[in-house]
């Protein structure tokens, strides 16, 4: 699935309209917000109004103490008056309205004409028709609180649409003609006013005016997007289409040419720019390309000579090996009959001078047939010639008699050798005499380089098909820069300064352990362990490739 990329006009579009609709719709929400608030401005208006009518009728009413209207049908006395009905001398009966009674039916005279409602309540109720409802106990609460003495509110009433008013009511001096006897003050919180107003034109007007003010933003934000897509492309994208098809056909040929655009602002600059540098290019891939050839050509014949400097290497590699291999080999004859008849004549010769100076001769004579020995080692390593001899090991009899051989020797200098833990029986495939000189090479070295009082430890670990040996000294270690060099031959430790040895013994011992498939390799921390692992398979490659096969 290929994926959607989008241009640099279409990310100038996107930003602009996000802006405009941002714009667009801040603005024309904060337009709705007044025009609503006017409208409900108007109906607050119209409510306040009415109540300030209705409290004139009332307080005008109190003043007079009452109005006496003519009994009717269906006109009751109030019972809560101790004079509600009078009778006139011509015999008709008058009934009297004080202010309650006069709002409730002026209230009941507008609703039947479908204009408008308003009721009382009070604190400290007589008649139980003025009781409050949940909308006017919440505005007596706050107006016990002080907080406010009018309160207004959209709601539903009846299943009809409302805009309510309410407002409190406080005892006046003429109130107290009649109310005096429930304990009211002047100044008291008497009950609250509640104006009703139908609010359904009202509300639709608020939609239909949110109607047109979204339909003109959308033909707004049309209108915009229509002429900043024109603008963008016939100013921009076009253009820039032009010139992308130019630098892509100048990719492929280097030689074709960049033509600037006619226009003599920021883009016609940037394609003059463009061909400018298309013509430098070219120049410089001109040029460029000759001296590539000039440098080939150079490059091969260093190459040539490279090659048969490096054959030539390799061959005065190849016969100083063989030299040597020659050479040890060729020494190692008349070294043997040397050292016989140095034996030969320290059993036969009594004389401690001359016993002594044989003794010496001995020590020497062995000495030059290690060198030989590891120099012949060394060489076949060298020519891949090692010859193992493989059978199975019992590598916990081996280590165990490399521990007694260096036992004794070791005690004499104060260090002590001994196995970490329990050895554990491990068969291993490989040559029983390559494998002790491996090992007889580590425990030398450590023992060689431990203080008095120390302790050589050999450990034997198994790791699934893999076998490690552990020689563990604590002595004085080797250092990180030391670490990258014990392995070369004719490298000397500096520990201690002691340099006694030929530089090969650990040269040889890792040829041996990479011929028998392992690693060797070590870790040391100066002054507190140096270990020496040896990591062996339990069985030679060559066979379990063969079984697999």
């Amino acid at each position: 699935m290929k994926r959607f990329r989008l241009g640099l006009g279409g990310k100038y579009l996107l930003f602009v309209v996000g802006l405009v609709l941002i714009v667009v719709s801040i603005s024309f929400t904060k337009l709705f917000e007044i025009e609503k608030n006017f409208i409900l401005t108007q109906l607050e208006g119209q409510a306040r109004f009415l109540c300030r009518q209705i409290l004139l009728t009332r307080s005008w009413v109190a003043d007079q103490g009452g109005v006496y209207v003519e009994a009717r049908p269906g006109k009751k006395a109030n019972p809560y008056l101790t004079h509600g009905v009078v009778e006139t001398t011509d015999g008709r009966r008058l009934l009297l309205r004080n202010p309650a009674m006069v709002t409730r039916e002026l209230s009941e005279y507008a609703a039947r004409r479908s204009l408008y409602r308003f009721r009382l309540t009070s604190t400290h109720l007589i008649n139980r028709d003025n009781a409050p409802d949940g909308v006017e106990r919440r505005a007596l609460e706050i107006f016990r609180k002080g907080e406010q003495d009018e309160y207004c509110l959209m709601q539903t009433l009846d299943g009809e649409p409302v805009f309510r008013y309410i407002k409190a009511l406080y005892i006046e001096p003429s109130c107290l003609q009649c109310h005096c006897y429930q304990g009211y003050e002047k100044g008291q919180l008497r009950g609250c006013l509640s104006v009703i107003i139908p609010s359904a034109a009202a509300q639709a007007r608020i939609a239909g005016l949110h109607r047109s003010l979204l339909c003109d933003g959308g033909l707004i934000i049309f209108l915009i997007l229509l002429v900043l897509v024109l603008l963008n492309h016939f100013l921009t994208v076009r253009p820039l289409k032009r010139l992308n098809r130019q630098v892509r056909k100048f990719e492929r040929d280097v030689n074709a040419v960049v033509r600037p655009l006619p226009r003599n602002d920021e883009l016609g600059t940037l394609s003059a720019s463009l061909a400018q540098m298309s013509l430098t290019i070219r120049d410089q891939h001109q040029g460029m390309e000759k001296r590539v050839a000039r440098a080939t050509e150079n490059l091969r014949r260093v190459n040539r000579e490279l090659v048969e400097a490096n054959r030539s290497l390799k061959q005065q590699d190849a016969l100083k090996t063989d030299f040597l291999a020659t050479v040890s080999h060729e020494l190692r004859t008349p070294l043997t009959t040397i050292r016989g008849g140095v034996d030969y004549l320290l059993q036969t010769i009594s004389d401690p001078d001359q016993q002594g100076y044989l003794r010496l001769l001995e020590r020497n004579i062995e000495n030059l047939v290690e060198m030989v020995n590891n120099l012949i080692d060394l060489a076949r390593i060298d020519l891949r010639r090692i010859e193992l001899e493989i059978e199975e090991i019992d590598l916990k009899a081996l280590l165990e008699d490399v521990i007694i051989l260096f036992a004794a020797g070791a005690e004499e200098k104060g260090v002590e050798v001994v196995s970490r833990g329990e050895l554990p029986r491990v068969m291993v495939e490989g040559d029983y005499r390559r494998l002790n000189q491996i090992v007889m090479n580590l425990v030398h070295n450590a023992v060689k380089f431990s203080p008095a009082g120390q302790r050589v430890e050999v450990e034997l670990v198994e790791r699934g098909e893999k076998v490690e040996i552990r020689v563990i000294d604590h002595g004085i270690g080797i250092t990180p820069e030391e670490i990258e060099e014990i392995f070369t031959r004719y490298r000397f430790g500096h520990q201690g300064g002691n340099r006694a040895g030929s530089g090969l013994g650990l040269a040889i011992a890792r040829g041996l352990v990479e011929a028998h498939g392992g690693i060797l390799k070590v870790n040391s921390r100066p002054g507190v362990e140096t270990v020496f692992t040896v990591i062996l398979p339990r069985r030679r490659r060559e066979e379990a490739d063969g079984e697999k096969d």
